[in-house]
């Protein structure tokens, strides 16, 4: 049932971007394929770390694959949209 998922998601992304490219001139930047690429490794590591290894050690790696996901998010979202600006204002209000 994943799969089938997968498929339809893949399926659906194709279509949707074509008409985006038709209608509108939409293309995907390199430098995301850049980060799609990175977190994706990461992604299937993590996983292929769960499925393949014992308990304590999927901690042991996975947390620190998941922290640097998290912390290459953060640095990429801010060089897009100056997310420490956007959480400092948030701060200020509050």
């Amino acid at each position: 049932m994943g799969i089938s998922f997968l498929f339809s998601y893949i399926l659906s992304l194709l279509q949707v971007y074509l008409i985006s490219k038709i209608k509108y001139n939409f293309s995907f930047s390199l430098g995301l394929f850049k980060i799609f690429g990175i977190q994706f490794m990461l992604g299937i590591s993590c996983f292929l770390v769960i499925q393949f290894l014992t308990t304590p050690y999927t901690y042991m790696i996975g947390i620190p694959l998941i922290v640097f996901s998290v912390w290459y998010s953060i640095i990429h979202l801010d060089k897009r949209i100056e997310l420490k600006a956007i959480i400092k204002k948030y701060k200020s209000k509050s």
